[in-house]
């Protein structure tokens, strides 16, 4: 985990703090804030800086006359500091110390909690205090058929990052359609500007631009109106729409989080439906279901960390696509425009427009 191997001399002397890690700071089990590193030997003095300076605590443990370790100790004070030192004896009530400050970080970990419930915003916190409302968790296109209330229909990889950047972008309108054939057939008629979306991840034929957000960051979109279709998204919003219980459609992902959340709060609804549209409607993937445990924290007044959910999607076996050579349709950067949490400060609301669902910004 941590490791000053290969690294001393002038460079250590000027950064004492750098160290050799096998595992990413996404990826690490415990942060080190909340490490406790239990050393007892000189080559631990190393690890007690880096530990220290991220806020961790160190402990040296040695004999009382070992002055072996005594030395490096006091070699460690001023820029390189540890907690310590404290003799290997665990009669009586020396254990107190560890359990102190294991007391400590506990009541950080609180605080610090209770300081990002308080910043957050005053919608996502009243939600916890909301009663009778119902959120139900559904997946792919078999739960969409029987979506039911307020729905959010989330699909982060891609269709529904890739519509929040075409409204960022000046887009107007996105007129939702589960089948290409059907979208290019609906565009020919002249119903929209520009044409969109994916089959197997490629831009179909006669479609002006594919489903990649990346691509269309680069798009100015100022005044159009867009016909959109993919296999997961669109599908799981034509399916929601044609559901008789259906009230209110919205488009989920991370990039409108927190707007999403708040405009359902503000709706009041008796009944939300969180449906994670997964791979091609039909398999379940795992940034669709965080997102979709992410939205329903938010509305029950839970700000979740947003990172934790990052390093599970990252881990996953849909996102390795995106960095495949072999697979020039998906790009690196398109993971990470998905996962830029609440982004943008709107909603993206489905109406009933010619009998089609077509979404437009909605500010809350």
């Amino acid at each position: 985990m941590l490791s000053s191997k290969d690294i001393f001399g002038t460079e250590l002397r000027s950064n004492p703090y750098r160290y050799i890690s096998s595992v990413t700071d996404e990826s690490r089990r415990i942060p080190l804030p909340s490490m406790v590193y239990i050393g007892d030997k000189p080559r631990d003095a190393p690890c007690f800086s880096v530990v220290g300076h991220f806020k961790g605590e160190a402990i040296g443990v040695i004999p009382p006359d070992d002055e072996e370790f005594r030395n490096p100790y006091w070699l460690t004070q001023g820029c390189r500091i540890i907690a310590g030192p404290y003799t290997a004896d665990h009669r009586g009530n020396t254990d107190q110390i560890l359990c102190g400050i294991l007391a400590g970080m506990a009541e950080a970990i609180v605080d610090d909690r209770n300081r990002r419930i308080r910043s957050a915003p005053q919608a996502l916190v009243i939600a916890n205090r909301r009663c009778g409302m119902e959120i139900r968790l559904g997946s792919l296109v078999r739960d969409a058929r029987k979506a039911a209330g307020t729905v959010i229909v989330i699909d982060v990889f891609r269709a529904f990052t890739t519509a929040a950047i075409a409204f960022d972008n000046g887009a107007t309108d996105i007129t939702l359609v589960a089948e290409a054939d059907d979208a290019l057939a609906l565009h020919r008629s002249g119903v929209g500007d520009i044409l969109m979306g994916e089959v197997d991840g490629k831009r179909p034929e006669g479609f002006d631009y594919g489903n990649s957000p990346y691509e269309l960051s680069r798009v100015d979109l100022t005044g159009k109106s867009l016909v959109q279709s993919t296999r997961a998204g669109t599908v799981g919003v034509a399916a929601a729409f044609e559901s008789p219980a259906t009230d209110t459609i919205y488009l989920g992902s991370f990039a409108v989080a927190d707007a999403t959340v708040k405009a359902v709060l503000e709706d009041s609804p008796d009944l939300v439906t969180i449906l994670a549209m997964g791979d091609q409607g039909v398999v379940r993937a795992d940034e669709d279901e965080q997102c979709g445990i992410y939205l329903r924290n938010l509305l029950e007044g839970r700000r979740p960390d947003p990172q934790a959910a990052c390093s599970l999607i990252m881990a996953g076996g849909a996102t390795q696509k995106f960095f495949d050579d072999s697979q020039p349709q998906y790009h690196p950067q398109d993971v990470e425009l998905a996962l830029q949490f609440s982004k943008y400060p709107f909603a993206m609301k489905v109406s009933r427009e010619n009998g089609r669902p077509v979404a437009r910004v909605h500010h809350p």
